[in-house]
């Protein structure tokens, strides 16, 4: 979930001090004359803008691979497809929010247009947007790992558990709870105006509803259940004897030297789709590590020195996990590799208007060398088995 620094909220003001309609006033002027470690001015205006940069790249190269007609439609493919989608999205909104947190204490107020009467309108609608597509990230990413649990542990029951039919109904469950569960963000604050400087600005305050009692606590723990504490155990319980397997199996995959080069590929390409997972997994748990702390120290008004610090790296962590998954898949995955630089070569030669150069068929093909006897054809559990990228 996102923890903005300033946190448009009215409440967050110097403490003793008197709250009226002022009290944008009073929070902008208190924290703008704080003095913010250099790491606070490094991250915001440059180390995020490169990552949602970078991530929109990335995101739009995979989920250009992952659409293409040779990049089949299965069970794994699709999660990863959800993935791409929400990670796109989370990178550009946290990024954009992030970033005019930073500038809304950097640049005197009535100066900038978007930050004193844009921004205030539009950052209840980029809250939803955040808890939306972040919590849909999360559970997508819960969901892989169960599904790679499943391929991968308890393989033999694979076909009947993990189902495109089954998945793009745990899909629509997850996106139509997140999409229920977030409008709380929409109806917490409300955008009013106020005098500013001979103009006219607006600022966030808490609706009746936000005034209440459930919307003082209640939102806290409920978030960090869904966003932080179940996730991360779900993620590190199914992750575990995914690693274990993944051992016994490489173990015994060196000691039995009469596999056949077939299947001994296949072992390898699975192991690599669960790789990919692995690595996502561990990205994600790093993103919810220092959550629950953020959100208590927001909340609760717990301030320290460490607070400037934890907000930095857990914004950077967030960005980086959603921009990262570009580099795992081109790294460990070798059909999406592939695809990827067929796609680049193609635009290459599109861009020049120059004809592709086109490859010599081999004088065998598949079939004919399979009749002779020379390729041991996959047995039909061996090719349902590999299913990712």
């Amino acid at each position: 979930m996102n923890i903005p620094i300033s946190a448009s909220r009215p409440d967050f003001v110097p403490p003793n001090s008197t709250t009226n309609d002022s009290t944008f006033l009073i929070r902008r002027d208190y924290l703008s004359k704080l003095e913010w470690p250099a790491l606070v001015h490094a991250t915001f205006p440059v180390i995020i803008p490169m990552l949602l940069i970078l991530g929109i790249i990335g995101n739009s190269l995979t989920i250009a691979v992952l659409w293409h007609k040779k990049m089949k439609c299965t069970t794994t493919i699709l999660l990863f497809r959800a993935l791409a989608v929400t990670d796109m999205v989370v990178s550009v909104v946290w990024s954009l929010n992030a970033v005019s947190e930073y500038y809304l204490f950097q640049i005197p107020e009535g100066r900038s247009y978007y930050l004193d009467v844009v921004y205030p309108c539009i950052y209840i609608v980029l809250l939803y947007l955040i808890y939306f597509f972040r919590g849909v990230n999360i559970w997508i990413t819960v969901t892989l790992c169960a599904e790679r649990f499943i391929f991968v542990c308890v393989y033999y029951k694979a076909n009947v558990l993990c189902t495109k039919k089954r998945v793009t109904i745990i899909l629509a469950i997850i996106t139509g709870f997140f999409f229920v569960f977030s409008i709380q963000q929409l109806i917490e604050f409300k955008p009013v105006r106020y005098p500013c400087y001979g103009g006219l600005c607006y600022i966030n305050h808490f609706t009746e509803v936000g005034k209440s009692f459930y919307y003082s606590k209640g939102p806290f723990w409920f978030n960090m259940l869904m966003y932080n504490i179940f996730p991360t155990l779900l993620l590190i319980s199914l992750s575990i004897p995914i690693i274990c397997k993944l051992c016994a199996i490489r173990k015994k995959r060196v000691q039995m030297k009469s596999t056949t080069q077939s299947s001994g590929t296949l072992q390898r390409k699975e192991a690599n789709v669960t790789v990919v997972l692995l690595l996502i997994v561990l990205f994600s748990v790093l993103s919810n590590l220092n959550g629950p702390y953020l959100v208590a120290v927001y909340v609760y008004n717990i301030y320290s020195s460490s607070f400037f610090y934890l907000i930095c790296i857990f914004n950077t962590v967030v960005v980086f996990n959603s921009s990262i998954n570009f580099v795992i898949y081109g790294v460990v995955g070798m059909r999406f590799r592939k695809i990827l630089i067929k796609i680049l070569r193609e635009a290459y030669y599109k861009v020049l208007r120059k004809p592709a150069p086109t490859k010599a068929k081999p004088a065998h093909t598949r079939d004919e060398t399979a009749s002779s006897g020379n390729v041991i054809e996959l047995t039909s559990n061996d090719t349902t088995l590999y299913n990712g990228i």
